[in-house]
Parts: structure tokens; sequence; C-alpha cells
């Protein structure tokens, strides 16, 4: 039996066996680790009958390198070891989340993204996985709030529903509201004609028309003779009753195209658009017959007068009705109960 390697000897010299067993100097060591060393054991030789027989002894001799190299060795063979089942583990995690997770949360996912506010609550989400677990409890919790989203749903589409009714109510009601003002704002209670407002406003309108567009625009004043003696006489109320009588006679008399209304006190006026001074005249000539031959309850027979104006050329509304004023006051001093004009030529 022989050893190969170095040792030191009571001198402290190194020495190494050589290749015939020999102790011969070591070489000076030139790595880390190359420190030699060993240890020897006796030699025991031991017979049938137990006895032991010492017959020499035996010497070990290794190196620190060695040492280091199998624990090298060993602690890459753990590194190794350690490696394999990290990946074992994280491949066997993987595969685990995403069948017990990734799955059932793209269903879920799946479903919530076909959600609208049509079908939400119409079908449930029925989890394609085996065995009981959280995520089943998760899609319960899922079809139970769809649900509650439905009826929600459905109540606010309701109640949405009846806003709008009585919104489209209130609408109407204010828009019913809007034009009765609007009417009575323009509107003479006692007569049911146009005010005093409203035909100023249809008179501007008129005017304006004319000077941008041309065409003619003629108005009619009329006046109730001796109204006040009707009122001295008989009372107001029956002096009331005589204006929405004429009122009506005028309402009745006048074109689709005219406007009547109460000018003031026992005064009317007709606002006659596209007519020129003859029409106008052969209107209030009409009138004026009608309002003669009446028969009125309480006061008997009644007249009017009336003075008639077309408008000229750039004329401004002011005068026209001025014009038509002195007509009417020219008719009363001519005796009343007749119409009277004033042309463009008078006012020139």
């Amino acid at each position: 039996m022989r050893a190969i390697g170095t040792v030191d000897d009571a001198a402290g010299r190194r020495l190494e066996a050589g290749a015939n067993g020999a102790l011969v100097p070591a070489a000076a060591p030139a790595l880390l680790f190359d420190h030699i060393f060993s240890r020897s054991f006796p030699a025991v030789y031991v017979d049938e009958a137990g006895e032991r027989h010492p017959v020499g002894r035996w010497t070990v001799y290794s190196s620190q390198q060695v040492v280091v190299r199998q624990v090298a060795y060993g602690f890459f063979l753990i590194l190794v070891n350690s490696v394999i089942k990290t990946l074992a583990l994280w491949f066997i995690f993987l595969y685990v989340i995403k069948r017990t997770l990734g799955q059932p949360l793209r269903q879920m996912s799946d479903f919530v993204g076909q959600l609208n506010i049509d079908n939400i609550g119409d079908r449930h989400f029925v989890l394609k996985d085996k065995g009981k677990h959280e995520l089943h409890q998760l899609t319960d919790k899922l079809n139970q709030m769809a649900d509650t989203l439905r009826k929600s749903v459905a109540e606010n589409a309701t109640l949405y529903a009846e806003l709008k009714e009585m919104n489209r109510t209130l609408e109407s009601q204010v828009a019913e509201r809007t034009s009765e003002l609007q009417r009575v704002a323009s509107t003479d209670m006692l007569t049911g004609l146009h005010n005093r407002r409203k035909l100023d406003e249809v008179l501007g309108y008129e005017v304006e028309r004319v000077h941008r567009y041309g065409g003619g625009l003629s108005v009619i004043l009329l006046d109730i003779d001796h109204f006040k003696h009707t009122n001295d006489s008989y009372g107001h109320p029956a002096g009331d009753r005589v204006l929405a009588a004429v009122a009506a006679i005028l309402r009745s008399g006048a074109r689709s195209i005219d406007s009547v209304g109460r000018w003031g006190g026992e005064e009317f006026m007709v606002i006659c658009p596209q007519t020129e001074l003859d029409g106008a005249r052969a209107l209030a000539e009409m009138l004026r017959l009608r309002i003669a031959a009446a028969d009125f309850p309480e006061v008997g027979r009644k007249t009017c007068s009336f003075g008639v104006a077309a408008l000229g050329p750039e004329e401004t509304l002011a005068t026209l009705v001025a014009r038509a004023d002195a007509a009417l006051y020219r008719a009363k001093q001519a005796g009343r109960n007749a119409v009277e004009h004033d042309s463009n030529e008078q006012l020139l």
C-alpha cells in the first residue's frame, strides 16, 4: 500500500511520496489551499480468537485543495438541485395559477365585458371549473350584483319614463299658460279684440314690412257716435255692452288678414295689410252700414264715424295714425255716421 501526496517531517520539511514510494523533498506550494497534511493510524491484526496484534502503522496524506474541491463540488450539487427544484416549483405554481385563477378570471372578464344596460341580469354567469372554492363564491356574488343592478335599471327606467311624462305635461302646461298670458297681455278684456299694445305691435311690423318689401297698408279708425250720452243715459254697463256688440260686428265684418282692436275708450282700429286706400274705404263703408243697421239692446240704434288713411312712401307709423285720426275728426265734424279719408296728396 502506498500513498501519494506531501507530508511534513519532524524538522518541518515538506516531503512527498515519489513513484517508488520513497519520500523526497516536495516543491513549494504555488496555489491557495495547497497545504499538505497527514494522519497516521495503527495497523492491527485481529486473529480468530479476537486477539489484536499490532503489525505496523498506515498514514493518510491529503491537502486543503482536496477538501475545497469536495466542498465546492458538494455546493455545486446543492445549487443545481435547488435551481431544478425552484424551476419545477415555478412551473407547477404557474400551471396551478393559470388553471385555478387565470381561466376562471378570463371567463369572468369576458362575461362582464358583454354586459350592458340592455342585457344586464338577463343571464347568469356559470363558472366552468371543477370543485367548489372561493371563485365560485365570487361568481355567486357577481350574479347577485347583476340581478340587483337589473332591478335598479328597471326602477330607474320606470322613474325616467314617469319624469319624462311629468316634464312633457309641465311643458304643455307652461306652453298653454304662456300662450294664455300672451293672449291676455294682447287682448282687451271687455271686447275680446286686440288691445292698444297689440295694435301698436302689429302696426310696427306692417310698416316695416311695407318699407322693406313694398305693398299697401291702410288703417281705419272709428269712433262710436254720442257714446258719452249712452253712458250718461243708460249707465256704464249698458255702454260696455254696446262696445262688445260693436266689437262683434267689426270682428265678423273684417277680413281674415285684417287686425281689429280697441284703440281706446270708444275708439276702434282696423289694420288692413296689402290694402290700398280705396279698398280700405270700401271696407269702412261696409262696416259703417252694418253698425248703423244693428239694433243694440237697451239703447236702440247706434252709428260710428270712420277715418281712413293709407301708408305713403317713407311715411312713419305716427304720421299714418295721425292722418287717420284727422280723417275721423272730419267725419265727426261733417255730421257723424260717415267715412272720411286722408290721402297722401293731402299729407303733402
